[in-house]
């Protein structure tokens, strides 16, 4: 019941939000929408999965300069280009699961942060890529309309993070989640039920990398220029932050995080030296307060209301 409504809060706030937020706040709420459609990804990878990747960001940045070397350089347009690079970060993410399969936990979390460092390390070092200067993010055309507005550039974004959003909620109530929940318990037990453990850590760890390629693609639209340093190792970290807040096994989390990591610093103004201290001294503290994240007092209120609900019920029957 709370995740159904959940949805109808998510996408009335999305749908009211050009009619009554100024032109700052829609931005901000645009960014919302495509940093938690980045971290669902992760969510279904950790929370579900149970493997620690600290290689999200960099799956953006393969979804995000992709997309922009595709257009420049083959003149394929953005909204073709940002599906096709998400392709190409779902089939990285694919290799570098079968190169893992034999690693779990925190053996596992080293090699993607190693290959985060790769990722950045190569992106500053190439000319294609602009190198540390970074690359200006083209417009967007659809049959010869010039869609740069930033109403223009919402839609864009909020649509395709709602896809996406949707899209991992879909599988983590899937068979292929209840398996990949399975494996995460017990190796052995889900093995023994038929499931293939090879097959569904690789599509895991390239399902997260295509969700975190898409939106990571919306995104730079919304950024306008991609910068090396938007795809960093801290970056990697904040958005794993932004799942613990919020909650590791649900998109609803992945918004609940976003949200506040995008609006928090907007209201302590004067603290910026110390805001990457503050904001995870606050996840440390959810981790040891409320280690289901910010959605469990939302999905535990949906829980007794309807407990209440149906035992008054009862008393009228």
């Amino acid at each position: 019941m709370w995740g159904n409504l959940a949805w109808v809060l998510w996408l009335a706030i999305a749908a009211l939000a050009p009619f009554l937020a100024g032109q700052y706040l829609l931005y901000n709420i645009g960014i919302v929408a495509t940093t938690a459609a980045i971290v669902s990804g992760l969510t279904f990878l950790s929370g579900v999965a149970g493997l620690i990747s600290i290689a999200q960001s960099a799956f953006v940045a393969i979804g995000s300069y992709g997309a922009v070397l595709l257009q420049m350089h083959l003149g394929i347009p953005l909204l073709i280009g940002i599906p096709v690079a998400a392709a190409i970060a779902g089939v990285v993410g694919w290799l570098l699961g079968f190169l893992c399969l034999r690693l779990d936990g925190h053996y596992l979390a080293l090699v993607t942060l190693a290959f985060m460092g790769i990722v950045h390390y190569t992106i500053i070092n190439l000319d294609i890529t602009g190198g540390a200067v970074g690359l200006a993010v083209p417009s967007v055309t659809l049959f010869g309309v010039t869609l740069d507005s930033p109403m223009a550039i919402y839609v864009m974004a909020v649509t395709a993070s709602a896809i996406t959003l949707w899209s991992i909620d879909r599988l983590i109530h899937s068979r292929y989640g209840r398996m990949l929940r399975a494996l995460r318990q017990s190796d052995i037990a889900a093995v023994s039920l038929g499931a293939d453990r090879r097959s569904l850590r690789t599509m895991a760890l390239a399902t997260s990398a295509v969700a975190g390629g898409f939106a990571g693609g919306f995104q730079a639209l919304q950024l306008t220029y991609l910068d090396p340093q938007q795809f960093t190792i801290v970056t990697a970290v904040f958005y794993i932050a932004i799942m613990v807040v919020g909650g590791m096994r649900s998109v609803h989390g992945a918004i609940i995080g976003a949200a506040i990591f995008v609006f928090v610093p907007g209201f302590l103004s004067g603290l910026e030296h110390y805001m990457a201290f503050i904001l995870f001294f606050f996840v440390t503290v959810m981790i040891v307060v409320m280690p289901d994240g910010l959605v469990s007092i939302f999905s535990a209120g949906g829980r007794l209301s309807g407990w209440m609900a149906s035992r008054h019920g009862r008393k009228n029957a």
